[in-house]
């Protein structure tokens, strides 16, 4: 049932206003025969009417905000659908056939029994069949809609498909049937008003299909449905709903394409979303804007565009800036004031905006962090959407605060359970049945459907086991346990190493993952292995629903107690306790060697020994580069880095989609020039890694070419590989006969990452020499690094095995600068890992 039934004209265009689309759908089915009947009193045909009825709703909707007195919106929407049959009927020559009894049909604000005693005649059997004979979408919509009575909004959530998507399948089944009976114009002559309505129905669907490529990581084959979108919506007559789809369609592209974002794009984004009120559209041009800025400058232009958008009318998007604001002042200090700002998204906006729930999880992590003291928190809201039937998750907006790296992400269940292009489950799946990603490299399988877990909360039988597995930028291994009618009651994240387990659940409603309002879910976090505890409260509660949509907020407070009497608990707690931050956002680092040692002293196994050999390695370099801990050191630290990477092999490609975010660690100092751009490739395998879609690949033989066309951290790369002949390469650590010689340039990605790169793989040893130009001031200049030093060797052009070790330095730098990486292989029972000891120094004035 719709909640909004019983609301007046004026409260349901306010909640409509606030982003409620369910509040304009009840206006719409409470005046939709009034309308009608106004547009037929005009036209004298039910078709053009109904063209007229809906352009009159449409354009209401685009414009509810001009209505000065909200009680009056039938008489409003009335009058423009009469304007709009107008329109139409000048257009129209007059029919030359006389008119079924339908189309003669005037339709009051009541229902019309001479409509429904014609529509109970147009259901009988005789009818059926030619019913029947529509094709599949379309026979099934006019099934739902003329035999079994269902509306418009229902017919979308049981199909699953948009709303504009039903009315064009009823609208084209009505043409099919009209001429199936004989009843229209003998010429069949499609008017102009019939067919620009047609087509924008079609070009609306078309724009929601590509809005549905965020669901995808990869985003190999977006340009083409991009191209086709665009020139659909550019060919499409001038209207406010136009320049909707056009703001909407040039910002996937800005966001997608290589080279696509530039401030004259986003200046006709801002102009088309404007024209169109595309409040989602407005709130990422805005955020670019200020986005950019810091302190009190970005204060100012946030209540500059605050002002702005109250004055435009936009309410969404004002409540995403009211966020945000409260975000920038609680970073710099000010609690009261972020507090007072988030208080007002609440009031802006509707249950079902996705930022009044985050809003929310703000204001009790903010409040309950002070209470506390020292403890980590995240708050987001979380949008989920149920597309084809099946729930997927579709955003996720917030932020965190002193949180480990990657934690609050980590914390999120129903994010981790979505790794598959979005999908957070199918309850059509079958025990065995697997989802495959867009690209291949991610599977959501079904394990089981009758477990029982035992979990604080209780125990619970018939659990669905669901395993997640792939790679994105990380490699991916997630076990998630549902039980239903609970909903999420364990999961796994083997790669982090930790458990999230239900302790307590409020829920209302059946399904797999019930989504009354007012459900609740609180969870606790385990390490997997022994080191430490959590203190932790972390809860989900869904704030607002519909058939289609569920909008949840999540929150987070949480402090670790470290175990130091175990290697793992010291690792840790270096790791968490080597940065500082002050309560004006200055980051100090700690002298944590002493914790290092320990873990050194308990270090049991080979993995834990060169683990920690490595990292006391870069620890102890960062320590000393650092003005502060050491004022008399001669090398101040750039760009220093602990990684841990895992390796995988498939199909001849070796790829190294992970860093281990729980053990990594950094200290870094952007300078910009070349010298800095140079240093930079000291993620040197990690570079080819992400340009060329692997760091080798037995395809590369001379001769071989290949587009690069992949996604980058999120962006798309875009360029080509190629390889030339076999030479000969000497470098401090040998002469190198028949190295493979791989070209490659790369634009779009993450930017000191791209450009033009030249590769030398030696048989047996890999990687021995690297080139990156950088273009400086106009002036391009090769930044080298070759192989120094190495043990062991293999087969191939790219071996690792256990024990093997490969140290490169940059050459010739300029200023005092030092630049090298030295990769450190590790094989036994728990696997392969890469542990990396990245150097990146410069000599002090």
């Amino acid at each position: 049932m719709n909640e909004y039934t019983d609301y007046s004209d004026e409260t349901l265009v306010t909640l409509t206003l606030l982003g409620s689309d369910r509040a304009f759908e009840t206006l719409v089915v409470r005046h939709e025969h009034a309308v009608l009947g106004a547009a037929l009193r005009v036209t004298g045909r039910l078709p053009d009417a109904e063209d007229a009825a809906q352009d009159a709703f449409v354009s209401a909707w685009m414009h509810l905000g001009a209505l000065r007195d909200r009680s009056r919106v039938g008489a409003w929407v009335c009058a423009i659908a009469r304007n709009r049959a107008r329109t139409i009927a000048a257009a129209a020559h007059a029919p030359d056939v006389s008119l079924t009894l339908l189309e003669e049909t005037e339709l009051s604000g009541e229902d019309d029994p001479a409509l429904d005693a014609l529509i109970a005649r147009e259901t009988a059997a005789e009818v059926r069949a030619r019913v029947d004979a529509l094709s599949a979408p379309i026979r099934e919509t006019v099934r739902l809609h003329y035999l079994e009575g269902c509306r418009l909004a229902e017919i979308a959530v049981r199909l699953g498909v948009p709303l504009g998507t039903v009315k064009w399948r009823l609208a084209e089944g009505r043409r099919r049937l009209r001429k199936e009976y004989g009843i229209m114009e003998e010429k069949a002559k499609e008017k102009k008003g019939k067919q620009l309505k047609t087509l924008v129905a079609r070009v609306m669907e078309q724009v929601e299909a590509l809005k549905l490529w965020a669901l995808r990581y990869e985003k190999t084959g977006f340009e083409q449905d991009y191209e086709a979108a665009l020139s659909a919506v550019r060919e499409l007559e001038e209207s406010p709903e136009k320049q909707h789809m056009l703001a909407d369609v040039l910002l996937r592209g800005a966001w997608w394409l290589p080279g696509k974002a530039s401030d004259a794009l986003y200046a006709e984004v801002r102009a088309a979303a404007l024209a169109g009120r595309n409040e989602d559209v407005m709130q990422s041009v805005l955020s670019r804007a200020h986005d950019r800025l810091r302190g009190e400058e970005k204060l100012r232009v946030m209540r500059e565009q605050i002002a702005e958008m109250e004055k435009a009318g936009f309410v969404k998007t004002l409540g995403y800036l009211w966020f945000w604001l409260g975000v920038t002042l609680r970073d710099m200090g000010r609690a009261d004031e972020a507090a007072a700002a988030f208080g007002r998204v609440t009031e802006i906006l509707t249950p079902t905006d996705v930022y009044r729930a985050n809003a929310r999880a703000a204001l009790w992590a903010e409040a309950r962090a002070q209470t506390l003291g020292g403890v980590q928190l995240a708050a987001t809201g979380e949008a989920l959407r149920r597309i084809g039937g099946a729930w997927h998750f579709w955003s996720q907006p917030g932020y965190s605060r002193d949180a480990w790296y990657g934690r609050d992400v980590e914390t999120a269940v129903f994010y981790r359970l979505s790794r598959c292009d979005g999908l957070l489950f199918d309850e059509t799946m079958q025990p065995g049945e697997t989802r495959v990603s867009a690209d291949g490299r991610v599977t959501l399988t079904l394990r089981a459907s009758c477990e029982t877990v035992t979990v604080p909360a209780g125990t619970y039988a018939d659990c669905l086991v669901f395993e997640t597995k792939g790679e994105t930028y990380q490699a991916v291994d997630v076990e998630t346990v549902l039980a239903p009618g609970v909903g999420i009651v364990r999961q796994t994240d083997r790669r982090a190493g930790v458990r999230w387990v239900l302790t307590s659940a409020a829920v209302q409603g059946g399904g797999l993952l019930p989504l009354a309002v007012g459900n609740r879910w609180q969870y606790h976090a385990e390490e997997l292995e022994p080191g430490v505890l959590y203190r932790d409260e972390q809860w989900y509660e869904v704030v607002g629903a519909s058939s289609d949509t569920a909008v949840l907020s999540h929150a987070m407070t949480a402090a670790e107690e470290y175990d130091t009497t175990v290697w793992r608990g010291c690792m840790l707690a270096a790791r968490r306790g080597y940065c500082h931050k002050e309560a004006d956002g200055r980051e100090h680092l700690r002298d944590v060697m002493p914790l290092l040692a320990d873990a050194a002293r308990l270090a049991g196994t080979k993995r834990e020994r060169i683990h920690t050999a490595v990292a006391s390695s870069v620890m102890r370099r960062i320590l000393a580069g650092d003005p502060e801990m050491n004022p008399g050191g001669t090398e101040q630290g750039r760009w220093n880095f602990f990684t841990i990477l895992t390796p995988t092999r498939t199909d001849g490609v070796t790829r190294l989609p992970e860093q281990d975010r729980l053990f990594s660690f950094e200290w870094k100092e952007w300078q910009g020039g070349f010298a800095m751009y140079a240093v930079g490739c000291n993620f040197l395998w990690e570079m080819i890694d992400g340009d060329a879609g692997g760091i080798w690949n037995d395809a590369w033989a001379p001769g071989y070419t290949a587009p690069i066309d992949h996604m980058q951290f999120g962006r798309r790369l875009r360029g080509a590989l190629a390889v030339g002949e076999d030479e000969a390469v000497t470098t401090p650590a040998g002469t190198f006969a028949s190295c493979r010689h791989v070209t490659l340039d790369a634009a779009g990605g993450i930017g000191y990452w791209c450009g033009h790169l030249e590769l030398w793989y030696a048989p047996g040893v890999g990687l021995v020499q690297f080139t990156r130009t950088v273009t400086e001031c106009g002036e391009a200049r090769a930044a080298l690094w070759q192989l120094t030093e190495y043990e062991g060797a293999g087969a191939g052009y790219f071996p690792l095995a256990d024990g093997m070790r490969r140290r490169y330095e940059a050459i010739g730098l300029p200023d005092g600068w030092r630049g090298a990486v030295t990769y450190t292989v590790v094989e036994d029972d728990a696997g392969m890992a890469i542990f990396k000891d990245a150097l990146g120094t410069q000599r002090r004035a």
